[in-house]
């Protein structure tokens, strides 16, 4: 949702063509990604006139309060994910598209450092507003005799608090995984304490996938934290396994035997230890830049 104001400038030059067409100011543009326009739009025309430079002689100046959409939530690096939210205006009299080549008017934004288009009141919850900027384009409708109509997009790029999504998001990942890590290093003697651990882990594991996915809406790919997760399952599985077979190998032996194999099992739970830690730190990589 979006409260807040807009005016058009021109000069005698386009003033000359609404005449022409008999096209109101209230008709030159219109918002292209506004939803709900019946039940939520809302405009009113202020009388205060604007004069930006002496060539702009005519102006047209409006207080608005609308609901936009977004073609896409960014979702592949969540949640540490930017979101550009657009707002889109385009011209829409088809007299003043590039299919009238002499009629073509086109939308010119005053540059931000002069004209800044965030209000003190431009925020989202979680997310801090680090950008906003101007995006110009020529849009294209209609068939055979496509027309191209002008569009300036005013985008305000919100980015995640970083130290709350870690709290948040990865602090609860990483405590659990540390302790299915760890699992190893416990004394291969103590088989019961040992398997124990990783199926707990991942169950605990399961929760915390479940309601961080709760939270975004579904997109058809893995995020950066959803192969985390992947691989933290295929790691609670691995330390399974492992202490599993471990402790089998040791309730075969005889008593005599069972020192120098807990200390051999060992051996082999610390190299799938430093194997586990090493392969997260090459998933998270390539799940950050793949």
């Amino acid at each position: 949702m979006a409260d807040g104001w807009y005016w058009l400038s021109w000069g005698d030059e386009v003033q000359t063509l609404l005449d022409k067409f008999r096209i109101p100011p209230s008709q030159i543009i219109e918002f292209a990604n506004e939803i709900d326009p019946a039940n939520y739009s809302f405009s009113q025309v202020l009388e205060e006139p604007l004069r930006i430079s002496p060539e702009l002689t005519h102006s047209y100046y409006v207080k608005f309060s609308k609901k936009f959409f977004l073609n896409e939530i960014a979702q592949k690096y969540a949640p540490f994910d930017r979101q550009r939210l657009p707002i889109d205006i385009e011209i829409m009299p088809h007299a003043l598209s590039d299919n009238q080549p002499d009629n073509l008017v086109e939308l010119l934004p005053f540059p931000i450092q002069q004209f800044p288009i965030a209000g003190e009141f431009a925020s989202m919850i979680g997310f801090r507003l680090t950008n906003t900027g101007w995006l110009r384009q020529l849009v294209y409708y209609g068939e055979p005799n496509k027309a191209s109509y002008s569009r300036a997009t005013a985008i305000f790029t919100f980015s995640p608090q970083t130290w709350t999504v870690f709290l948040k998001w990865l602090l609860p990942l990483i405590v659990v995984m540390t302790i299915v890590v760890l699992v190893p290093s416990i004394d291969a003697i103590l088989g019961d304490s040992r398997i124990a651990i990783a199926p707990a882990a991942l169950l605990t594991l399961v929760i915390l996938h479940d309601n961080y996915r709760s939270n975004f809406p579904p997109a058809p790919y893995l995020t950066f934290l959803d192969e985390i997760y992947a691989y933290s399952y295929l790691a609670c599985l691995a330390i399974f396994l492992i202490t599993l077979a471990g402790s089998n190998a040791l309730c075969r032996l005889q008593a005599e035997d069972k020192e120098a194999w807990s200390q051999r099992i060992n051996r082999w739970d610390q190299v799938a230890q430093l194997s586990i830690i090493v392969g997260f730190i090459i998933v998270t990589i390539v799940a950050w830049y793949d």
